[in-house]
């Protein structure tokens, strides 16, 4: 129909709008706000809720260990499916600048764990995230 929809969500509200007329894609546009909803409060509710999405400053989200291992698996996979080399996923995990500091010397912690977690990656790869879904499921 020519309709281009956009999800603006987090955690606490959502908000879908209908472009039409341009392709938001290809490039900006300016939006008139056409709404079709006949109670006043909820419409208020609507344009709230759009405003503390695009204005509410963006958090930080917590890692803790185990979501870093396994942010950490799937980017190592991915760059080793793309022919990447461990140091290369090391400086996307870690930037450059530490790479450099770190990645040659004595000590080889940085290497081992790009190692470890492309090792992740591939048994997550080939089923081990069906473990992980049977654990959400059960602590839902």
């Amino acid at each position: 129909t020519g309709d281009e929809y956009v999800i603006l969500r987090d955690s606490r509200a959502a908000v879908t709008l209908r472009c039409r007329g341009c392709s938001l894609a290809k490039a900006p546009a300016n939006l008139t706000l056409v709404s079709e909803l006949s109670a006043p409060d909820d419409y208020i509710q609507a344009v709230a809720s759009l405003a503390d999405l695009l204005l509410r400053p963006a958090i930080e989200p917590e890692y803790s260990r185990t979501r870093l291992i396994f942010r950490d698996a799937l980017i190592a996979l991915d760059g080793k499916c793309l022919g990447a080399s461990y140091r290369e996923i090391a400086s996307i995990i870690y930037g450059q600048k530490r790479v450099l500091a770190d990645w040659v010397g004595t000590s080889r912690w940085m290497k081992d764990r790009i190692r470890r977690a492309h090792a992740k990656g591939e048994e997550l790869r080939d089923g081990g995230f069906r473990d992980l879904l049977k654990l959400g499921c059960r602590s839902g």
